[in-house]
């Protein structure tokens, strides 16, 4: 299967990601009993549920092109190279919690690219939507990145405190306007994609919590490397910067101030 052919799957995905989306809105599946990978890294029900009816349709709609989902063991690409990555429901802790901030990211690898990525905000129905070299879109418009080019005017988006990013927030925090954190580097990385934060830092991610952002942030004409400046790889654990690419280098210059690049 060439990724042409994969353009026919986007309206299906689209389709099932929204209904998943109705059926949280509605507590219509239960979170159920929670159990935990780490102090701060839960998994529920509706982790293990979404991604049950997620594989299942990829299944169906591409059998030849396996799975690596979050809750499920790593899995090699097929042999043309491509790998479907999935993160059913990212923002977990969040949910545990009830507090309503959580997305499906959904990504497509073909060697060492990302080349189809959607991440789906769960409570305010949003699709972000990208292909690579034809833009990221948000439920059909077109996004672009933010136009700050002074990291004291940006908002930056920051990772997980429970994860030792303290370090982070005291490296940035007397540069920038301001911080955030909601829980969800997917949702994130759509943001910065968006406009609507100016750029986004966390390290120690997985390969399911970046790709579809990364891609998001890449076709809105932003930038996405890791601390040190260079590509993503996909193999393993993350350090992120994403930025609306005005940014980009700001950040890493307050990163390596810090000591933070190589730690």
């Amino acid at each position: 299967m060439v990724l042409e052919e994969l353009v026919r799957v986007q309206e299906e995905l689209a389709a099932s990601l929204r209904a998943i989306g109705e059926t949280v809105r509605h507590r219509q599946a239960p979170l159920g009993e929670v159990g935990w990978k780490g102090r701060s890294d839960p998994v529920t029900e509706w982790d293990r549920a979404i991604e049950t009816r997620l594989m299942a349709q990829l299944g169906r709609l591409t059998p030849e092109i396996p799975v690596w989902s979050e809750e499920s063991r790593p899995v090699l690409p097929s042999p043309q190279g491509l790998r479907w990555i999935l993160d059913p429901l990212d923002g977990t802790l969040n949910a545990t919690h009830g507090f309503p901030h959580q997305a499906i990211a959904l990504a497509l690898q073909s060697g060492e690219r990302i080349e189809l990525g959607w991440v789906y905000d769960l409570y305010r129905d949003q699709l972000f939507f990208a292909r690579r070299g034809r833009g990221a879109y948000l439920d059909g418009q077109r996004l672009t990145v933010s136009a700050v080019d002074t990291l004291s005017s940006a908002l930056i988006a920051a990772g997980a405190l429970w994860k030792g990013e303290l370090p982070v927030y005291q490296a940035l925090a007397p540069r920038c306007q301001d911080l955030r954190r909601g829980g969800s580097a997917a949702l994130d990385l759509a943001w910065v994609a968006a406009g609507w934060v100016d750029g986004f830092v966390e390290r120690r991610l997985q390969p399911w919590d970046v790709a579809a952002g990364a891609l998001l942030v890449e076709e809105a004409h932003g930038r996405v490397t890791d601390l040190a400046g260079s590509p993503l790889s996909w193999s393993g654990p993350l350090d992120v910067v994403a930025s609306n690419r005005r940014l980009h280098s700001a950040l890493l210059d307050a990163l390596q101030e810090a000591g933070l690049v190589g730690g």
